[in-house]
């Protein structure tokens, strides 16, 4: 009986070689000498010279299996990481950097998501082409809170062929963000377009700095450009939810920003409210000082700087004051919302 079962044992051994290609003479061959005991079907380096023949053998389909696996993972939800860990494991780097390109230039453009995987992949392996390719042909993909992607492609352009392209996206950048202040400061300030209020800043400009009558017109400039109605009362649904302990959800009545900001602040960590965080949390300090230093560090930049500088006066006169542009800060922080954007006359 018991040698019934060590010729069942045998015979499987003798099956598994044959289904990878080699036979017990082969693999004696390949331990000659005292040679490190690596198999001649395994090339890298992942496994060490203790380990059985066995092993060895049965390590290579674990492997392709792990390969399969990532590949299909990839596809779906295409990172970084699985493309490194991918590239570490296969036997061929070539073959594999071939077929990861071919997989992201079929789904790049499918979602935001997986353009900004390609594009962080192709930026870290330095292929301009391929990032010159994408923003080309999925730019309205990017959303503002894939703007460090963004930033660090137009980088990546700035010293190569596609040198046009890179500067063309960052003077649109910098005007949206320019844009993108000048409404938030609209939203807060509602009446600072009026004419009345216009001629008056006007008139405060032309005025001595620190003098009595400047600070006091300045304060009286604030105060009327910042009257605004309010937020309606709370919902009656909302109200009674929250009493529950429920979280508010925003509804159809006045209100529902702020509604909303509490929903989207209940969990920091859900990917799923990052776009409505980007929304009503825009971080345009940040992005607007990110584009402002890739601009210093462009060749041709700084003219665009210049350029950018003149038209923010012409839309936002009150930044040629810093003392007006303190004072809006104040009364943005103490008396319109607790969490301010962060203005500065510098910039």
């Amino acid at each position: 009986m018991e040698d019934e079962d060590e010729d069942d044992y045998e015979d499987i051994d003798d099956d598994e070689d044959d289904e990878l290609g080699c036979t017990d003479d082969d693999i004696e061959d390949s331990y000659s000498d005292g040679e490190s005991s690596y198999s001649e079907h395994c090339e890298c380096d992942f496994h060490p010279s203790y380990w059985s023949d066995q092993i060895n053998k049965a390590r290579m389909p674990l492997r392709e299996s792990v390969e399969r696996r990532l590949i299909t993972l990839f596809k779906i939800l295409p990172s970084v990481r699985i493309y490194n860990t991918l590239m570490s494991i296969s036997q061929d780097t070539a073959e594999t950097q071939g077929r990861m390109d071919k997989i992201l230039c079929d789904i790049a453009g499918d979602t935001p998501d997986n353009l900004v995987a390609a594009l962080d992949i192709y930026i870290a392996n330095g292929q301009q082409n391929a990032i010159a390719t994408l923003l080309k042909k999925y730019s309205y993909l990017i959303r503002p809170r894939d703007t460090v992607t963004l930033q660090c492609a137009v980088a990546m352009l700035e010293d190569s062929p596609h040198n046009a392209l890179s500067l063309s996206i960052l003077e649109k950048e910098l005007e949206e963000s320019l844009r993108g202040i000048c409404a938030m400061v609209r939203s807060c300030f509602c009446h600072i377009e009026d004419d009345a209020n216009k001629k008056e800043m006007s008139s405060i400009l032309k005025l001595r700095s620190s003098s009595p009558e400047r600070q006091d017109r300045i304060s009286a400039w604030i105060d009327h450009v910042a009257t605004t109605s309010g937020n309606g009362p709370l919902h009656p649904m909302a109200f009674a939810a929250m009493m529950m302990g429920l979280p508010m959800i925003p509804g159809t009545d006045d209100g529902d920003d702020a509604d909303l900001l509490n929903f989207v602040d209940l969990n920091q960590h859900d990917p799923d409210l990052e776009d409505l965080r980007e929304e009503y949390r825009p971080n345009l300090k940040g992005t607007f000082d990110g584009w402002v230093h890739l601009a210093h560090t462009t060749k041709g930049g700084s003219v665009m700087l210049a350029k950018l500088y003149m038209k923010a006066i012409e839309i936002m006169p009150w930044l040629r004051g810093s003392d007006v542009v303190n004072e809006m800060i104040n009364k943005y922080v103490f008396y319109i919302v607790p969490n301010p954007i962060q203005l500065n006359s510098s910039s």
